[in-house]
């Protein structure tokens, strides 16, 4: 199994009504790749701060593939393109940790 974990930093100036089609994008585009075993969609958690924690991303996704084969089948799918095309001049940063289980 695979856990591609991506976390989003949105512009500064990106009204709610945006954020609200960014997340409503990242579950539409989601919803159209059959790979996908689970995926999750949230905002930095209300954890105590501590050196080692990071709270700055404004939006994590969680996807679980069952196989690294699915999973590049979501990177080169239309719909992640589409997604990508859509609202990536919304964030400053994204950032990615692929985790894969034996």
């Amino acid at each position: 199994m695979v856990q591609h974990n991506v976390f989003f930093w949105v512009k500064d100036g990106v009204s709610e009504e945006q954020k609200k089609a960014f997340e409503q994008g990242m579950r539409d585009f989601t919803d159209q790749v059959d790979e996908i075993h689970m995926v999750k969609i949230g905002t930095p958690a209300a954890t105590e701060e501590r050196d080692v924690v990071d709270h700055s991303f404004t939006y994590g996704l969680f996807v679980w593939f069952d196989s690294k084969e699915n999973h590049d089948i979501y990177q080169s799918h239309p719909a992640h393109d589409k997604f990508i095309a859509d609202f990536s001049a919304l964030w400053e940063k994204v950032q990615v940790y692929d985790v894969e289980f034996s």
